[in-house]
């Protein structure tokens, strides 16, 4: 025995690199998200978290001055005044991006240390990892903030000749960065990771042409929380492409630009791509709900079209709620239906979460163990229902309630519930998966044919579950 105890001990250091058990014991296994594992120091370890601490810290910095700067540009004086009149959406955009990468680098993190299989649920390499992902948003943000920067002290200081330089600088980093063929993180593969992000997004946007998987599917969802991403581009590109951003002029009596009114909604072709963009990503939801119901015929898929239905008619009358009372009442009384639905949907169905008889009836089983403390469970339950409260008005693109700094409150509180609510769906799917993996051979046993059931007794099906071979009985269901 000790021989094989020191056989193991030796086989360990070769491994490690180390001739010494002190050397061996001051490191530690990890892949670093790596296929494989490998020796590494334990202070090597502690190092790369670090980074990684001030990277998250660096970004939420970042992005909490940046907010605080847009939130004073709401003042109807002074020149930064001009920020919330122009560039205002250009910024809040981009921001927006950087923050949501940055908070699925942290789930990535989260599922990780819970021990869940992520990678098998999305169909992604070992590189695909929180490493990558929250040093691509740090990199961002840092490049974002300092774009931003610069035009708001080009407004206030005149820093710069030309304030227009900025947004476009940050426009061309953000995309620039998703198309460039350089490897900038080799050692994950951003390159591939980056291509591919793009291919599944395009996938995506051809919904219900391209096949749906889970993959797919939670894109589409983390597009319903970015609504405002896309009408804010829209009014980017518009500026850009109309020439408005380069011929206004900025009355300092008035405290407004003089320019064209092409890129608002008084113009037919800016509001009816502004409408388009703004139900998009509830769209593309919708049509993958009829796209599951189309391959597998479940109800389920039903239920998921009508709420999303409900969320597009939520944006289609904020369009009109300016011209009667009767559409105005009419949008309200939508927000509270979609916002209620989507609640009990996130809970019921994407989380798993309810009276064991409810869980059996709509998913075949009732969850059985929490990956999760139910104490964190139950906090994100309280958070999704009070983010909620304020997602109507968020996905509202022609509302009165909030202004626009209040707006972009919003979207940020938006983009943490949906990173929350993406560690719990993850959670719920391995967890559904496994359940119905465990029943699938009491399910083929069960759907014999009824000549076999007559002449077998309890006693054989007990014998035929214990002696046939696991993968025989996968591979005939």
């Amino acid at each position: 025995y000790q021989r094989r105890v020191r056989g193991k001990f030796r086989s360990w250091m070769a491994a490690a690199g180390t001739d010494t058990w002190e050397a061996a014991a001051a490191q530690v296994w990890d892949g670093l998200g790596q296929e494989q594992p490998r020796a590494m120091p334990i202070d090597s370890l502690k190092t790369r978290f670090f980074k990684l601490g001030i990277q998250v810290g660096l970004t939420m910095n970042m992005f909490v001055v940046s907010i605080l700067v847009m939130i004073l540009a709401q003042n109807n004086t002074g020149a930064v005044y001009q920020l919330s009149l122009e560039y205002y959406p250009t910024f809040r955009a981009l921001f927006l991006i950087c923050l949501f990468l940055g908070c699925y680098g942290v789930d990535l993190f989260v599922w990780k240390r819970l021990g869940l299989d992520y990678r098998q649920v999305l169909g992604v390499s070992h590189n695909h990892n929180y490493h990558f992902l929250i040093g691509a948003s740090l990199s961002l943000a840092v490049l974002v903030f300092v774009a931003f920067a610069m035009y708001v002290l080009t407004l206030t200081l005149n820093l710069t000749p030309n304030k227009h330089v900025w947004p476009i600088a940050a426009l061309v980093v953000v995309f620039g960065f998703m198309v460039l063929p350089l490897d900038l993180w080799s050692e994950w593969k951003g390159k591939e990771q980056r291509y591919q992000l793009l291919y599944t997004f395009g996938a995506v946007l051809l919904s219900p042409l391209s096949t749906l998987s889970f993959g797919r599917g939670l894109i589409a969802d983390v597009l319903t929380s970015m609504p405002k991403v896309f009408s804010d581009l829209l009014f980017t590109g518009c500026l850009y492409a109309s020439g408005e951003a380069f011929d206004d002029q900025w009355d300092e009596n008035t405290h407004s630009f003089v320019r064209g009114e092409i890129c608002n909604d008084h113009s037919p072709w800016y509001k009816a791509a502004h409408l388009v963009l703004s139900v998009l990503p509830f769209w593309i939801r919708l049509v993958q709900s009829l796209r599951g119901y189309g391959d597998h015929g479940g109800k389920k898929d039903l239920a998921n079209f009508l709420k999303y239905s409900c969320s597009i008619s939520v944006v289609v009358l904020s369009f009109q709620s300016k011209e009667s009372a009767a559409v105005h009442a009419g949008w309200v009384l939508m927000s509270v239906v979609s916002t209620v639905y989507a609640f009990v949907w996130d809970c019921l169905m994407d989380w798993g979460l309810g009276p064991r008889t409810v869980m059996t009836r709509v998913h075949g089983h009732a969850r059985e163990r929490h990956a999760i403390k139910p104490g964190w469970v139950w906090s994100a339950v309280c958070f999704n229902a009070a983010a909620r409260c304020g997602w109507a008005i968020y996905i509202s693109p022609d509302q009165t309630v909030a202004k626009q700094h209040t707006i972009l409150l919003l979207a940020c509180l938006e983009m943490l519930r949906r990173a929350q609510w993406i560690v719990l769906r993850m959670e719920w799917e391995l967890e559904h998966r496994r359940a119905i993996s465990a029943l699938e051979p009491v399910a083929v046993v069960r759907s014999g044919s009824e000549e076999q059931a007559k002449h077998t007794s309890d006693s054989d099906l007990e014998e035929s579950l214990v002696h046939e071979p696991l993968d025989s009985t996968c591979e005939h269901s």
